[in-house]
């Protein structure tokens, strides 16, 4: 009896910004009907040689004819280098916004808006804590410069904003738009350590508006916390800038009940400790999936799809990635920073990390000049499965590396805004 009184005052206590509404809301999944697209344009490259810039380029010329797009720029001046490179891209403008907020990176999933829709045609958004994906604390000033986009969006939108003691981020979030929320239980738990999983589960359940969750178990290892080695080439260190498992790195919804899971094959994990140690996570996570039942108690159809291949880049003082880096604690050090002299990097490569908008889902695709041809035959078994799984839609395929050498890739720039009906 205890621990239930435990539950229902923890809940009490993180809910004490709740709104009394007659309106009933739900938590749309990205593959429905959407009203625009937010994306983050790039404050900097990550490392010498890869621009974000061009990679977001990339991505609206593939998406502004299908969607609205809102971009949003750090300033007045990010607004008119950002409107020159479009310029010279020749990218329609019809369906481009610029929002101009005061952002320090672009990761808009993560720190961004998450919309809901009300059966009277409001919308109204919810607002988490964000503590730097659990690198610092979310007293931070990075921190808190970032995690007040998504209130500045709702003051100017006029929606009201439901807010949660809670410390997360949407890119570990995936919805059906029926009930159910799918996550990584490792990310959440390290986000919210004094919690406990049955008190997240009711909260979620509270914000969003969902009866079922799904938590799978981990992520991908080269998605850590930042301050965490990992597997290097030739039995070496690496490092990497990661979320520490976010869901829109191995998974996501298609339908209300088709779920699409990253693969590792048996061949490909006796290759490497880094992806034997991936084919264990997502094997395991299989498992759930395939015991999980939605909010009526069906049964999911899973489809997998193939894990990005690892790719390690050397890194050094050049690099602002390294910097980021370098101010961080790893394993039993005392002491801050990397070791003297490059360093293996490793960034959040992904082909599930991708983007679904009207008529359209942007795919990712890795294989250039001088990659091997498996690369590029995967890229195409990607490319073909998300055709099938979406059989309305075009499919267009750009490379993100650019994107995911900051961490993420491009669905973790972008956060949809879904029409209401």
């Amino acid at each position: 009896m205890y621990k239930y009184l435990k539950i229902i005052l923890c809940c009490l206590l993180l809910a004490p910004f709740a709104h009394a509404s007659s309106e009933n809301f739900r938590t749309p999944a990205e593959f429905e009907v959407q009203d625009s697209l937010w994306v983050g344009w790039p404050t900097y490259d990550y490392i010498v040689g890869y621009s974000t810039d061009d990679a977001v380029l990339n991505m609206l010329e593939a998406l502004t004819p299908h969607v609205k797009v809102n971009l949003v720029v750090q300033s007045q001046s990010a607004k008119q280098q950002a409107a020159a490179k479009i310029s010279q891209r020749n990218i329609n403008t019809e369906n481009l916004h610029y929002k101009i907020y005061p952002v320090a990176e672009f990761w808009l999933r993560d720190m961004g808006p998450v919309f809901m829709t009300g059966d009277q045609g409001s919308k109204q958004m919810v607002d988490f804590n964000f503590n730097t994906w659990g690198v610092y604390n979310d007293s931070n000033p990075y921190a808190l410069v970032e995690e007040k986009i998504d209130r500045l969006i709702a003051d100017d939108l006029g929606y009201n904003n439901i807010v949660t003691r809670l410390t997360g981020e949407g890119g570990n979030r995936e919805f059906n738009g029926q009930g159910t929320l799918m996550l990584v239980e490792a990310v959440e738990m390290q986000r919210n350590p004094n919690r406990s999983r049955a008190v997240l589960e009711q909260e979620y359940k509270r914000l969003f508006n969902v009866s079922k969750i799904i938590w799978l178990k981990q992520g991908l290892v080269e998605d850590p916390i930042a301050n965490t080695v990992i597997p290097g080439p030739n039995g070496e260190a690496a490092y990497s800038f990661g979320t520490g498992g976010h869901i829109d790195e191995i998974a996501c919804f298609v339908n209300a009940n088709t779920i699409l899971l990253a693969e590792i094959t048996a061949a490909e994990a006796a290759s490497s400790e880094l992806l034997a140690e991936n084919r264990r996570r997502m094997e395991k996570n299989f498992q759930i999936l395939k015991q999980a039942r939605d909010q009526n108690g069906h049964a999911f159809t899973i489809i997998r799809i193939p894990a990005a291949d690892v790719e390690y880049v050397t890194i050094d003082e050049r690099d602002p990635i390294y910097w980021f880096l370098d101010d961080l604690v790893f394993g039993d050090n005392s002491e801050k920073g990397l070791p003297p002299g490059p360093a293996h990097y490793a960034p959040a490569s992904s082909y599930l990390n991708f983007v679904i908008t009207n008529n359209v889902v942007l795919a990712a695709s890795y294989w250039q000049q001088g990659k091997p041809e498996s690369t590029r035959l995967k890229d195409l078994r990607v490319v073909a499965a998300l055709q099938q799984a979406f059989p309305n839609r075009a499919v267009v395929a750009a490379n993100p590396i650019a994107i995911n050498m900051g961490g993420g890739g491009m669905h973790c720039i972008s956060a949809h805004e879904p029409s209401v009906f």
